[in-house]
């Protein structure tokens, strides 16, 4: 079995995406996928005291950068 990449090992980990926007955009959720196009990530939106699930692909042309959600001790 091959060894998966980065950021293909964080596939169903939270992670923290940069957006390129006129304004920067920074979101966490859940990697989903990943591929040549870009990637799938997860949010939990809440509205109205209730939480609902959005899924959003971004093309890599607008991903600033990708990283774990969680710091790893030294």
């Amino acid at each position: 079995m091959a060894k998966k990449e980065i950021p293909q090992k964080w596939i169903g980990d939270e992670v923290e995406v940069s957006i390129r926007t006129d304004i920067p955009e920074e979101a966490a959720g859940k990697l989903k996928e990943v591929n040549d196009a870009g990637i799938v990530v997860a949010f939990i939106v809440k509205r109205d005291d209730k939480d609902y699930r959005r899924t959003v692909f971004y093309p890599w042309q607008i991903v600033n950068w990708i990283r774990p959600a969680e710091v790893e001790p030294l």
